[in-house]
């Protein structure tokens, strides 16, 4: 998941601690030797981090490393939609096969 900076980086980590108390999903702000193992990683910018096959980006730029999927979350306000725009471009760009879910 990568996070727009390292406020958001953790509070998504503090949400992901009580997000339910049966059901724990092990996470870690990426930075250590463990973010190989842990199976989902919080990168905040300028942190370096493994591969993942599926990448959330939380960021107003696009994600070109290599993965297998990227989720993008579209903002409910429409004028907060235009870097978004601008990322789907980019990624038809890099030939990703690209799927809107409304939801």
């Amino acid at each position: 998941m990568l996070a727009r900076d390292a406020a958001q980086a953790e509070e998504l980590d503090d949400l992901l601690w009580s997000f339910d108390p049966d059901a724990y999903i092990p996470h870690q702000i990426a930075g250590d030797e463990e973010d190989e193992l842990t199976p989902v990683l919080i990168v905040p910018p300028g942190t370096d981090a493994p591969s993942r096959p599926l990448v959330i980006n939380l960021r107003d730029d696009a994600w070109s490393a290599a993965c297998e999927r990227v989720l993008e979350v579209v903002p409910a306000d429409p004028a907060a939609r235009g870097p978004l725009r601008e990322r789907w471009k980019q990624y038809q760009a890099l030939g990703y096969d690209l799927n809107k879910h409304d939801m």
